[in-house]
């Protein structure tokens, strides 16, 4: 959560049209609760963004208005608006140019789509993602890792997935 020498690096969450909003909302306040700077951003052109259960998120930027090099980790929910997302060519180049970097890229569920089109993430690794995947709390595999991708296969890896950007070294984790 935080950079070297150069300060602190932030977190950013992305939002978009039809986001999950645990996977929104869970990381953001328990980033926060670690003291991290964390910004909730949008596509280009979006203002607002309703999740799947209606709740609204108003993004402070828009992600071209982000400087990749100051970001530690970037978070891609997931939500029936994530196949959308992905096919958004300025949001994966965005995330390719985070990745590019040095951050972490951290999805959730169907969020795995937006990696993998931005071509940080091979699809195998990012299929099997979402919320009817049958994993379950617990299961061996609720967080997997590809480099400086990670993905929290649903809902209930959240926590695992938190804990994994908040606890381990590197440019997403905070330093002692």
């Amino acid at each position: 959560m935080t950079g070297g020498a150069d300060g602190p690096r932030r977190v950013v969450i992305v939002g978009f049209p039809g986001y999950r909003e645990l996977h929104v909302w869970y990381p953001l306040l328990r980033f926060r609760e670690e003291g991290a700077d964390v910004t909730l951003a949008a596509p280009d052109g979006v203002r607002t963004c309703e999740g799947t259960l209606g709740y609204p998120l108003i993004p402070e930027t828009a992600v071209s208005a982000l400087d990749p090099a100051g970001i530690g980790t970037l978070v891609l929910p997931g939500g029936h608006g994530a196949g959308d997302a992905a096919a958004d060519p300025a949001l994966a180049e965005f995330v390719r140019r985070v990745h590019g970097a040095g951050a972490v890229v951290a999805a959730v569920a169907e969020g795995a789509a937006v990696p993998v089109a931005a071509g940080v993430l091979p699809a195998s690794r990012g299929a099997g993602t979402g919320e009817t995947n049958g994993q379950g709390p617990g299961a061996e595999n609720d967080v997997i890792e590809e480099g400086r991708v990670i993905v929290a296969r649903d809902t209930d890896a959240l926590p695992a997935l938190v804990r994994r950007l908040t606890t381990s070294p590197g440019p997403h984790a905070q330093e002692g």
